[in-house]
């Protein structure tokens, strides 16, 4: 191996972007592909940064807006709660994937023959 392609070997390690190392906001978008139940049992756990990064409300108070945009998530956080960020969007994020067809097995029923008054 030449002096140059050493040289460009060291340079080419030394820059290498890992998961562990590229800039936060590019490793909260990749997040925003992941369901709550991989954040919370997979990637929080694989090293304390991520622990760190995925333990804060507020990253996902920001998730849950990236990836149900038409969810009002003031109504979901209050300041005070006991009941961890995580937690809450766990329960939201499996809620609204029930609900929204995407684990859905329920089939539609329509009968017009129904009348129902309040």
């Amino acid at each position: 191996m030449s002096d140059a392609e050493l040289q460009t070997s060291v340079e080419n390690e030394e820059f290498q972007l890992t998961l562990n190392t590229i800039p936060i906001e590019v490793f909260l978008h990749i997040c925003t592909f992941l369901d709550g139940k991989e954040l919370i049992g997979t990637l929080k756990i694989v090293c304390r940064s991520f622990y760190e990064i995925l333990s804060d409300d507020e990253v996902w108070r920001a998730w849950l807006k990236k990836r149900w945009p038409e969810l009002p998530t003031s109504n979901v956080f209050y300041k005070g709660d006991e009941i961890p960020g995580q937690l809450v969007c766990l329960q939201v994020d499996r809620g609204l994937k029930i609900w929204s067809g995407e684990e859905s097995k329920m089939k539609k029923f329509c009968d017009e023959s129904v009348h129902i008054s309040t």
